[in-house]
């Protein structure tokens, strides 16, 4: 009994790790693993620290729905990429009833907030929505929301 399960511990160890390599057509595309700190362009003055973004949190998520131009085969750009969120001043008018406009999103700081504060505060919502509903279940921490969570003072 013991040998059958040091044999399955060893598989899992196995495809957990053969499952941060996916293959595309004839190409190896390597994900990485741990975090990734995400800075301001070298353009851009940074008002805050840098951001520690623990990417193999995020491998529940579909690789577009943070690299959204990516077709699944060529190789990741990143997002200060030509055209995308490059822009290293922020627009003069960004929201338009609310929320940020269309061309706001193209300064890189209001792209990173909508797509990684907005998405953890609506799991806060749904999350609340949830303990409310369901007594006694425990409900599974979101990202940060706050300033010095995510830009921590060194």
């Amino acid at each position: 009994m013991q040998k059958k399960c040091i044999v399955l511990s060893c598989l899992l160890v196995v495809a957990v790790t053969w499952s941060t390599v996916a293959f595309s057509e004839d190409k190896l595309l390597c994900i990485p693993l741990g975090s990734i700190a995400l800075k301001a362009p070298a353009q851009a003055k940074a008002q805050r620290a840098d951001v520690d973004f623990p990417h193999s949190v995020h491998f529940g998520y579909k690789c577009q729905d943070c690299h959204h131009t990516w077709d699944g085969g060529a190789e990741i750009k990143s997002c200060m990429t030509a055209g995308c969120h490059d822009q290293v001043t922020p627009p003069k008018r960004p929201l338009k009833k609310g929320e940020y406009t269309e061309a706001s999103i193209k300064y890189y700081k209001y792209a990173y907030h909508v797509l990684c504060r907005d998405c953890h505060q609506e799991i806060k919502v749904t999350n609340k929505k949830i303990a409310k509903a369901v007594a006694n279940v425990e409900i599974q921490k979101t990202g940060p929301t706050g300033c010095n969570e995510c830009h921590p003072k060194h």
